[in-house]
């Protein structure tokens, strides 16, 4: 019997089911069963619905409370699960969200320079640094229109795609310190790359590539959150169009290099002992 081969597939078998930490949320009661809690709100306007408000709906409802906000407001949910916990940066990660943006239709072509947006941010450990991959709905001079865009506080990067749901992903990788941004839409359901961020300083900024210095020792863990904001009055979902909806949160967190190693030694070791015991 070839135990090498044996263990190797059940290596395999572990690492992607147990040690691959996949999560994933559709939101089908409270802040998806007690993982993410509401963090950061800005301002007194914004409102975020459960889905158990609409009857069970697998989404949550971002609206604001029927006025304008004072300026611009924004909300987040903090994840917070423990399978898999928030990944740090010597480890490989993914993040999706699927979100809806109808605040278009809502109005916002009625006044210039009004925005809603809806999508994912991620921070470093002491909150200085941060980035956001969101849908955004905006009406610049009457112009209604609906984005995809990564901003960061300095750097920014826009793909036109003038829909109103997408599917948003990030993904991280530990050997570069690299995050790079993409979407789909329900009519291009293959994922587009459209940005990256370098967050340790190497190489240099050229198009939509960024490079910044985040400062992070190794092993620093990300904070994770959904996240919305406006400057407009966005209607409740049971009004009609305009409201914002986030969906299907998924996070995937590949284990540290020595993890691996330690879990294949363990293997090993047992194909060792299940040898001599022949």
């Amino acid at each position: 019997m070839n135990y090498k081969l044996i263990t190797l597939y059940i290596f395999l078998g572990l690492a992607h089911s147990v040690y691959g930490q996949p999560y994933t949320a559709d939101f089908t009661g409270g802040y998806v069963d007690d993982a993410f809690s509401e963090v950061n709100t800005s301002g007194t306007s914004f409102v975020l619905k459960n889905p158990d408000s609409y009857g069970g709906q697998e989404f949550l409802n971002y609206h604001t409370a029927g006025v304008a906000p004072t300026g611009f407001e924004q909300v987040f949910l903090n994840y917070r699960g423990s399978s898999p916990t928030t990944p740090n940066n010597s480890q490989d990660f993914s993040v999706s969200l699927d979100v809806s943006n109808y605040a278009v239709s809502g109005g916002l072509t009625a006044a210039a320079n009004s925005m809603a947006q809806i999508g994912l941010s991620i921070y470093d450990a002491d909150f200085a640094d941060t980035f956001k991959l969101y849908n955004g709905a905006y009406s610049f001079n009457g112009a209604a229109s609906s984005d995809i865009i990564f901003y960061d506080n300095t750097n920014f990067s826009q793909a036109f795609n003038f829909s109103s749901a997408a599917t948003l992903l990030t993904q991280f990788s530990a050997a570069t310190q690299t995050f790079t941004f993409s979407f789909a839409t329900p009519a291009n359901a293959s994922f587009q790359s459209f940005a990256t961020l370098n967050i340790n300083g190497t190489g240099t900024t050229s198009g939509n590539n960024f490079v910044e210095d985040w400062d992070m020792a190794s092993g620093t863990s990300f904070d994770i959150n959904i996240y919305a904001g406006s400057n407009v009055a966005i209607v409740d979902a049971s009004a009609g169009f305009g409201y914002m909806n986030a969906d299907n949160f998924s996070l995937n967190v590949v284990p540290e290099p020595s993890a691996f190693a330690a879990l294949l030694g363990v293997f090993t070791m047992a194909a060792v002992i299940l040898r001599r015991r022949r």
